[in-house]
C-alpha cells in the first residue's frame, strides 16, 4: 500500500475520534440539561404542592381573603416565579444546544458528500 493511503487512513480515523469526542460532549451537555430540567420541574411541582396545602389550609380557617396577605402565600408564589424563570432559560440553553448539534451532524455529513474517493489510487 501506497503512503497516500496510509495517510488516508491516518486522517480518517483522526476524523472519526474528533468527530466521536465532539458527539459525546454535545450529548453530555445536552443530558446535563435536560437532567437539570427535570430537577426544577419537580422543585416547582413541590412549590405547588406547598402553596395548594396553605390554600387547603386557609379555606378550612375561613381565612381565604387574607390568604394573598399572608406572607408564606408570597413567599412561594416569588420561589415558583423564580424557578420558572430558571426552567425557562435551560430550556433555551438546551434549545440552543440542539441546534448546534444539528448544525454539527449537517456539516458532518456534507463533509463526508465532499470527500474524493481514494479507491483510484
Amino acid at each position: 500500500m501506497s503512503t497516500k493511503v496510509w495517510e488516508d487512513i491516518k486522517k480518517g480515523v483522526e476524523d472519526s475520534i474528533t468527530f466521536a469526542t465532539e458527539k459525546t460532549k454535545e450529548l453530555t451537555t445536552i443530558s446535563k440539561l435536560k437532567l437539570a430540567i427535570s430537577g426544577i420541574k419537580r422543585r416547582i411541582d413541590v412549590k405547588f404542592r406547598e402553596l395548594g396545602k396553605l390554600v387547603y389550609g386557609k379555606l378550612e380557617e375561613g381565612e381565604l381573603a387574607a390568604l394573598t396577605q399572608n406572607e408564606q402565600t408570597k413567599e412561594l408564589i416569588k420561589e415558583i416565579k423564580e424557578l420558572e424563570a430558571e426552567l425557562r432559560a435551560k430550556e433555551e440553553e438546551l434549545e440552543v444546544v440542539g441546534k448546534k448539534e444539528e448544525q454539527t451532524e449537517e456539516k458532518s455529513s456534507e463533509e463526508k458528500a465532499i470527500e474524493p474517493s481514494s479507491e483510484s489510487d
